[in-house]
């Protein structure tokens, strides 16, 4: 999986496919704000990832997230203002990790302990969320007025 900080283009974002060829080469200069995270990358863990960088996108395609992961992404997600798009496709997330990630997702302005998260695109495709993760899913959209693109192929609904 790559992070990496990305322009700033207000809305512009539907233009944009998202690309799931994670293996472009993107040059061998060296990107402060970007950290491979590659599990099959034995030369990614000799360091640790980058602290306090304001990331805009995280990709954790094919990671083995799954729903115990979600809780911990969850509960970054409710404090980061800076991510604006997250992949997590391919990650067996079934709708126990849809539940946390809708917990991130709720925003009640003027609350104490209101989500920060800002994210604008959310794929989820190839998970197993089913209609009960759907369910919460949207209705959590209904406290949230930035996610914009929500991906929910190929996930056990009916």
């Amino acid at each position: 999986a790559v992070v990496e900080e990305e322009e700033d283009d207000d809305d512009d974002d539907d233009d944009h496919d998202h690309d799931h060829d994670h293996d472009e080469d993107e040059g061998d200069e060296t990107n402060d704000r970007e950290y491979d995270a590659d599990p099959d990358d034995d030369a990614g863990r000799s360091s640790p990832p980058p602290r306090h960088i304001p990331l805009h996108t995280l990709r954790l395609w094919d990671n083995a997230v799954g729903d115990g992961g979600c809780a911990s992404l969850a509960a970054s997600l409710r404090l980061n203002s800076t991510l604006l798009e997250l992949d997590l496709c391919k990650n067996s997330i079934g709708p126990r990790g849809a539940v946390w990630l809708a917990g991130a997702l709720r925003r009640f302005r003027g609350r104490e302990g209101d989500s920060r998260c800002r994210l604008r695109k959310l794929w989820l495709w190839h998970n197993s969320v089913g209609d009960a993760g759907v369910t919460v899913l949207s209705e959590a959209l209904a406290a949230n007025d930035t996610l914009r693109e929500l991906y929910l192929g190929f996930n056990d609904i009916s």
